[in-house]
């Protein structure tokens, strides 16, 4: 192996000059084995943080994706709410017994004089002889 000596050169300047070292004639083995355990080690780091990397920007994307959907059932739902207080409106407005009346004198309907009570009476307490029918009728007659 070559190793570098400090010289001076005609100028009087500084310059290194290589030289062969006796002593490193031999390249240790623990350096080559320690390169390839340094490149393996270097590779595994690279790909765990490049899977990292990958899960990361996965997962945020998962989210802004539940983020739009959410934000999207939110609008739905003031949507739906409005719509329901408008319905309720509606039927505030057609109960009203103001415009029942109204609809009512349209129609040539008029109010009752009196009001008419209708009992119906139970089979046990009817006739066992008569039909069916006629014991309603008998029983819409008797009073």
């Amino acid at each position: 192996m070559l190793a570098r000596k400090l010289d001076y050169d005609y100028y009087g300047q500084q310059k290194y000059v290589e030289t062969k070292n006796e002593r490193l004639k031999h390249k240790p083995q623990t350096v080559e084995v320690c390169d390839h355990v340094m490149r393996k080690r270097a590779l595994i780091v690279a790909v765990t943080f490049l899977f990292f990397a990958f899960y990361f920007v996965m997962r945020n994307d998962v989210m802004i994706q539940n983020g739009y959907t959410l934000g999207s059932l939110q609008k739905q739902e003031v949507d739906m709410l409005k719509d329901i207080e408008y319905m309720k409106v509606n039927i505030a407005k057609a109960k009203a017994p103001e415009r029942i009346t109204a609809l009512a004198g349209e129609l040539g309907m008029v109010t009752a004089e009196q009001n008419i009570y209708v009992k119906a009476a139970l089979p046990e307490e009817a006739d066992a002889g008569r039909m069916k029918t006629e014991k309603w009728s008998l029983a819409w007659k008797d009073k």
